[in-house]
């Protein structure tokens, strides 16, 4: 059987570089288990999240467990107790087959859970696949939250009582299971939407982010200054974690709405790395290392791939205000990503 990628599938693994090669890894890993290489799993319900959403996600469990008479070993929640992995397994590998085995999948959407690799890994292998996903908003969120490609897809709300009611409806007629009375489960329906909100409170009580100046960006600046006044050449791996450290910081004040100050943090960032990436003293360094590696065809002119990312992309930027702040913030955090991607691959 053929089974391809879609372009698009690089939206969804913008958080880590090492994405793709888990998604291609569980195409490889879905293509043995249609020539028979392994075993059937049986799983009908794949409930994807934020450990920190635990407590929504166990409203959730029992709620479909009373209203569609699931068995507890047909639904997986790594966070849930009674729903976790099996010990001793792979859980990469085992992850990557129930993604693609069970017969619907739920992400339980909400400001922490797309801050997690792994969601957006889920997210999006099941997404790629072209199989049943339903984005569930919870804990406050609402559809803005979600970007292409989800946003495409119809979500549904904890928070809402009669959506909440359709979701069962929904998961049902995916597993070609009938559905009980709505009587019978409405205490888990109540309780579900309880705890949504409740969960939404805390995290906009804690929403507000600090004052940039403060403490958003010394930590990025600190490590900037001391790659500048390093003696020895900067190593790729404190490259990689500087730039970890800016898209973490990013992706919390993006999340958080306030995307002019994202914006505001990567073009500093960018600027800062742009200036390391043309540093006399460094490229000195870096032409000897390069000279003396001739035989290493992994070794990579990192300050060459940082400068050709970013000079276009720093320079074409004049001014930042609420109008242009989401482009200007992507435009950078794509270019972090292809420099992490790039730099990653030595």
């Amino acid at each position: 059987m053929s089974l391809q990628l879609s372009p698009r599938l690089a939206m969804i693994f913008l958080l880590c570089a090492c994405g793709g090669k888990w998604l291609e890894s569980s195409y490889m890993l879905r293509a043995k288990r249609h020539t028979g290489d392994s075993p059937m799993l049986n799983i009908d319900i794949f409930i994807s999240h934020s450990s920190q959403d635990a407590e929504i996600a166990e409203a959730l469990i029992n709620l479909l467990r009373a209203a569609l008479n699931i068995p507890t070993e047909r639904i997986r929640c790594t966070s849930v107790v009674g729903y976790q992995l099996p010990v001793g397994v792979n859980t990469n590998d085992r992850l990557r087959m129930e993604i693609h085995e069970a017969k619907a999948f739920i992400g339980l959407i909400t400001s922490v859970s797309l801050q997690s690799t792994y969601v957006l890994f889920e997210l999006g292998a099941r997404w790629g696949a072209e199989l049943h996903l339903a984005p569930v908003l919870a804990a406050g969120s609402d559809a803005s939250i979600l970007k292409p490609p989800l946003s495409n897809i119809n979500a549904l709300s904890c928070d809402v009582t009669a959506q909440i009611h359709q979701l069962i409806r929904d998961i049902g007629s995916a597993l070609k299971t009938p559905v009980g009375n709505p009587a019978s489960y409405q205490k888990q329906v109540d309780m579900l939407t309880q705890i949504s909100k409740r969960r939404g409170d805390i995290l906009n009580a804690s929403k507000t982010p600090p004052p940039l100046e403060s403490s958003d960006m010394t930590r990025v600046d600190q490590m900037m200054d001391s790659f500048e006044s390093s003696e020895k050449l900067v190593e790729v791996s404190q490259i990689l974690k500087m730039l970890e450290m800016t898209v973490s910081l990013g992706t919390l004040i993006y999340n958080s709405r306030d995307h002019k100050r994202c914006a505001e943090i990567y073009f500093h960032a960018a600027k800062r790395l742009l200036v390391f990436s043309n540093n006399g003293k460094m490229k000195e360094k870096m032409k000897e290392l390069m000279k003396n590696n001739l035989s290493n065809p992994m070794m990579n002119d990192y300050l060459g791939i940082i400068y050709n990312e970013l000079n276009h992309k720093v320079n074409a930027i004049h001014s930042i205000n609420n109008e242009n702040a989401n482009k200007i913030a992507w435009d950078l955090r794509h270019a972090f990503d292809h420099i992490y991607r790039t730099l990653s691959q030595d």
